[in-house]
């Protein structure tokens, strides 16, 4: 029997060993190739474990291999108890609500989803035949408009005698865009706070930052983005709009 250099060791009979002496050298290798072999087998993860597309493996313990079956669409992985878990993302996120193409003099947005905390919309590439003042009214209502003058900031409209025409207007071309957040949009008893920021092409770019108050208890379901007295028709631009938790 020799040791020549092995993976594992094994001691091996060699081509000068007695013939008399194979039995026994067999014996003493076969033996540690099983003993080899076992602890191999015992030590890898089974891949019968693993039985849907997308399931990952853990440890449920120590040298203890456990499925943890792939989540639903949105999910996130996370720890509950000490172990891997899938569950819905937490309280922050956004999530894509609609997504609706300006044209004409209005634009609805309507049928909002009510179950998150605050609305987030972004409005993008905003075009129109003529100079104008952009105007969003939350459920449509006539007379309360949140109005984005270019350097401006808002006017809280609460009566319909109230216009927006100070501040630097719109331009026609595409390089105008809008943001804005209401919070606590859902409620059906308390004002909306509003924060806005946007751009205007005109005098080579102007922007503002500013908020406001929404003077009103109902809950949002709809938004109409127009502008001023609907003196002018969108020719394009993209409004987004973000449900945050």
């Amino acid at each position: 029997m020799a040791n020549p250099t092995t993976n594992y060791s094994f001691a091996m009979p060699t081509n000068s060993d007695l013939v008399k002496d194979l039995p026994a050298d067999f014996e003493v290798f076969g033996q540690a190739v099983d003993t080899q072999m076992k602890t191999n087998a015992d030590a890898a993860t089974q891949k019968a474990t693993l039985t849907t597309t997308g399931d990952i493996y853990y440890a449920s313990g120590a040298s203890t291999p456990a499925r943890l079956g792939i989540g639903t669409t949105g999910q996130v992985l996370t720890v509950s108890g000490g172990l891997p878990a899938w569950a819905t993302s937490a309280s922050g996120g956004m999530t894509l609500l609609s997504t609706t193409t300006l044209s004409g003099t209005s634009t609805v947005v309507s049928s909002i989803n009510q179950t998150y905390t605050n609305l987030y919309v972004f409005i993008t590439g905003i075009t129109a035949g003529a100079t104008y003042y952009p105007r969003i009214n939350p459920n449509g209502t006539a007379g309360q408009g949140i109005y984005f003058c270019g350097g401006a900031g808002i006017f809280d409209v609460a009566t319909s005698a109230q216009s927006a025409t100070s501040g630097t207007a719109f331009s026609t071309t595409s390089a105008n865009n809008l943001v804005l957040t209401i919070n606590n949009y859902a409620s059906a008893t308390q004002n909306k706070y509003l924060f806005m920021s946007g751009a205007s092409s005109v005098s080579s770019g102007t922007a503002f930052i500013t908020g406001g108050v929404l003077n009103t208890t109902s809950a949002i379901t709809s938004l109409t983005m127009t502008t001023t007295a609907g003196t002018a028709s969108f020719t394009g631009g993209t409004m987004y709009v973000y449900g945050v938790k």
